[in-house]
């Protein structure tokens, strides 16, 4: 994640997100983290996409290799705060599929998830875990701070809204019905449908103010927008 548009890898916000999830895992608190793409990704599929016809999956696949990327350098900065192997393709599928399968963390408070297999977002590598581990709820960490009627970037007069439920959500995105490759939503399509199905409820926070997400990975009151049914 990084604040800028252009910035690969944003190493100061990282330092100050670590602090917060040190002091969350000191008091007992255990994570497993789905890392995103974001800029790395949208920037390579643009390049690729203006450079020649690509097939579809093709840009899945970069969306997964550069994922893996930004979760190799997420992973690598947590130190001894991170399980040491992060979980990722067919590891990742079975984990989901094997109904035995647990998450054993170890000595360690985080596992890191990177991609799964191409076609797949970061979102639904998250509903997929809440739905494994049985925790109702995704907490989305964006470089947005919750939903908005319309995006803020063009419309001005965009207001947040603080609850809605899925179908609502759906419409506001314009109802799409499928996840394109480096396509920016709060939640993709995909997995807001699956979520709705399955009611999975995601809380949508910015991911740059560290007060406001340890309100709401404690339970504290925050500023956001919860999507539930």
């Amino acid at each position: 994640m990084s604040k800028s548009d252009e910035q690969l890898f944003d190493f100061a916000y990282f330092a100050e997100l670590k602090k917060l999830l040190t002091k969350l895992t000191q008091a007992g608190y255990k994570f497993v983290i789905s890392v995103g793409g974001g800029y790395v990704t949208r920037k390579y599929q643009q390049l690729i996409s203006a450079h020649g016809e690509h097939d579809i999956m093709d840009l899945h696949r970069v969306g997964v290799a550069t994922t893996n990327l930004n979760a190799e350098i997420f992973h690598g900065l947590l130190d001894d705060l991170a399980v040491p192997e992060i979980m990722r393709y067919a590891d990742f599928d079975n984990f989901l599929n094997d109904t035995n399968a647990s998450l054993d963390f170890g000595n360690h408070s985080i596992q890191v998830i990177s991609s799964s297999k191409p076609g797949k977002s970061n979102d639904w590598n998250a509903l997929e875990l809440a739905l494994k581990l049985n925790t109702g709820y995704v907490i989305d960490a964006k470089n947005i701070d919750g939903v908005y009627t319309a995006d803020p970037k063009l419309n001005p007069h965009a207001q947040k809204i603080p609850q809605l439920n899925w179908q609502q959500y759906l419409e506001i995105i314009g109802d799409p019905t499928e996840h394109v490759p480096g396509a920016s939503y709060p939640v993709d399509p995909i997995a807001a449908r699956e979520a709705q199905a399955k009611k999975v409820k995601f809380i949508i926070v910015s991911g740059f103010d560290m007060i406001n997400l340890e309100q709401a990975i404690t339970g504290g009151e925050f500023l956001g927008t919860v999507i539930r049914d």
